[in-house]
């Protein structure tokens, strides 16, 4: 079986099965992009100058029910604009996006009034990230300042800090000796509340969870 006979059959039955986009009106929208090849390079036969394509898409997803409502050429906010524009925007509640300008400034212009989520795993990661740069910079700056073996980092250090996220017994304790040792000004102390912070906001709303909305549909 070939693969062109595969996606008319996949194609013939999202036709029947899927309900018309254009006559949905979703409450919450998320917005991502992905890359569906490798970098191209084409040559213009009049200039012979040769452009870099970025093969890029941006997907647009219902999330109550994860059909797909759209997909759009490129990552900036020209192609999710015409989309939005093309459609009634009276219906949307929120918006999930992934921490992209792009995106935003679509948003600020077609949806000013709409409330916009950043998505979990980004947020997540921007934070993992953070916490990471901080306790590599502290570890430079001990090294840097050749501070003495109860502050120099190894298994001992800002580095403890790491190994205390994945322990569960005494982390606590760890964590205090971490920072009131290692880290005299804050910083990382600062960034591991931060972190924990952004842990608790993208915690998934009662109305969002499963067992609210089976329990809502049984009041109903």
């Amino acid at each position: 079986m070939s693969w062109w006979m595969v996606r008319a059959a996949v194609t013939e039955a999202y036709l029947l099965k899927l309900p018309d986009v254009d006559q949905l009106s979703p409450r919450m929208l998320g917005i991502d992009e992905h890359r569906f090849r490798s970098v191209r390079y084409f040559q213009d036969p009049g200039t012979k100058t040769w452009t870099r394509f970025e093969p890029w898409m941006t997907t647009i997803v219902d999330l109550d029910t994860g059909q797909v409502l759209g997909v759009v050429d490129g990552r900036d906010h020209k192609g999710v604009g015409d989309w939005l524009f093309a459609r009634p925007l009276e219906w949307l509640q929120v918006v999930a996006i992934n921490p992209s300008a792009a995106f935003r400034r679509t948003l600020r212009i077609w949806l000013p009034r709409t409330a916009v989520a950043v998505d979990h795993f980004h947020l997540i990661s921007l934070a993992n990230q953070a916490m990471t740069e901080t306790r590599q910079n502290l570890s430079q700056q001990v090294k840097a300042a050749a501070a003495g073996p109860s502050t120099r980092p190894g298994r001992t250090g800002c580095s403890r800090c790491a190994a205390a996220t994945h322990s569960a017994a005494g982390r606590a304790l760890r964590l205090e000796e971490v920072f009131a040792v290692d880290d005299p000004t804050g910083t990382l102390q600062a960034v591991w509340q931060v972190k924990n912070s952004s842990g608790h906001c993208s915690a998934p709303a009662p109305w969002k969870t499963p067992q609210h909305r089976k329990q809502s549909s049984k009041n109903s």
